[in-house]
């Protein structure tokens, strides 16, 4: 009878000691809003280990434990929820036809327990509308294409190619230029058939470039209309390898017919192909600061950017528009880099920034006069212009996306400059 009282006293006391530790713990038992993350807060040591079952004890009677990460965060402002491991974010969904990805081999359940709290949202879950944050970058930070562009200083003067650098052009843009050129040429004179006249313009065109690129020449568009009627009226072009009869050409043309159609190709272009985005104000904030603006392009016909430029209102913003049918040679060709330092009157050749779209007449030929270059990426992918492969010896001081970014590259010239330039 004793030894029955002595074990039930013994039942008693282990009976009576339970439930003063499962008291205790009820009062160490966390508030939900304890857990919610204070600023520097590092949550990598929080997540490598928690104790298992037994494995140690709270630092204190109100103290409560390091919050379970691999599930996200806890938060009083949620709605209670029972949910599964928090699944890790997948490319693609390995079982077709439902709607979420499976379940991650990592991460504690939300409520281990079934207390009905919630995790918050899962660290290592797909993310939802509501927890997407966006980090504000501002805008003039200097990062392009992988590496950081730094912000260039000294630049006093700034040129500016035209084709696919101010005004970008597509094949489908220069096509229907050329078309609106054949329809007046055929409504003109009926007996001109405008599909020949189309099919004679990209001929000749293509034999220029072959005949006149290697020697640093521009193409002459009018020497190009003069063979176009040519064959038109009968007379057979030379082979591929073989020069035209300039004279005995133009003698199935007359001067007039040629002026009309060159104002016809002319109005065209400048009607339609708009500048690239941007420009416009760039020009604007550029000339404002003080740095002296100038045009420096290859292209046949000079008349055709001075009246661009004219439509565009940037002529008060510009000191100089240089083309190469009036130089008489094409970028690369140092003596076109040489008018047009001529033209802004002959600022320090490294105070100097030429814009442009292509590696050899652009890059190469305005850092061998010891310019700075920038080099403006976002010309058309069609674009009918000639271009250029980039070279892995040459690198450009400034790579662009957007034209329009150009001066948030460039340190503010002072009031010397600014003074100079009015």
């Amino acid at each position: 009878m004793g030894s029955r009282r002595h074990r039930a006293g013994r039942s008693g006391r282990a009976g009576a000691c339970r439930r003063a530790i499962d008291a205790a713990g009820r009062l160490r038992r966390p508030d939900p809003r304890a857990d919610r993350p204070r600023a520097g807060h590092d949550h990598r040591l929080q997540d490598e280990r928690r104790a298992g079952d037994g494995e140690g004890s709270p630092a204190g009677a109100r103290i409560a434990p390091a919050p379970d990460l691999r599930d996200g965060l806890r938060g009083g402002h949620r709605t209670p929820t029972r949910r599964g491991r928090a699944p890790l974010p997948r490319h693609r969904r390995d079982r077709p036809g439902r709607g979420r990805p499976g379940p991650a081999r990592k991460g504690a359940p939300a409520d281990r327990r079934g207390r009905g709290r919630d995790a918050g949202a899962g660290l290592h879950r797909e993310a939802g509308p509501d927890d997407v944050r966006l980090l504000p970058v501002p805008r003039d930070l200097s990062v392009e294409r992988g590496h950081v562009t730094a912000t260039l200083a000294g630049i006093e003067s700034i040129t500016f190619d035209f084709g696919n650098t101010l005004v970008p052009v597509s094949r489908g843009a220069f096509r229907r230029v050329v078309e609106l050129t054949a329809s007046a040429v055929a409504r003109a004179d009926p007996s001109i058939d405008r599909e020949a006249f189309l099919i004679a313009w990209a001929e000749e065109r293509e034999r220029q470039f072959r005949e006149d690129v290697p020697a640093f020449r521009e193409v002459d568009l009018a020497e190009r209309l003069v063979r176009v009627f040519a064959r038109l009226r009968g007379m057979s072009p030379p082979p591929p390898d073989e020069a035209w009869d300039q004279a005995r050409a133009a003698e199935l043309s007359d001067a007039a017919e040629i002026e009309t159609t060159i104002e016809t190709y002319s109005h065209a272009f400048v009607e339609g192909l708009p500048p690239a985005p941007g420009v416009d104000d760039l020009l604007v904030r550029l000339a404002d600061g003080g740095r002296g603006l100038a045009i420096l392009s290859n292209w046949p016909l000079a008349a055709t950017v001075d009246r661009y430029v004219d439509a565009r209102g940037w002529r008060p913003f510009l000191r100089a528009v240089v083309i190469s049918q009036r130089v008489g040679v094409i970028k690369p060709h140092p003596a076109i880099f040489a008018a047009a330092r001529s033209a802004l009157g002959d600022p320090a050749p490294s105070a100097i920034l030429h814009v442009g779209d292509d590696w050899a007449a652009d890059v190469a030929g305005a850092a061998a006069v010891g310019w700075r270059t920038a080099w403006v990426s976002g010309r058309p992918a069609d674009t009918p212009l000639p271009t250029s492969d980039r070279p892995p010896s040459i690198r450009a001081d400034l790579e662009l996306d957007s034209i329009a970014d150009l001066d948030r590259h460039l340190a503010w010239v002072g009031p010397r400059v600014a003074e100079r330039s009015g």
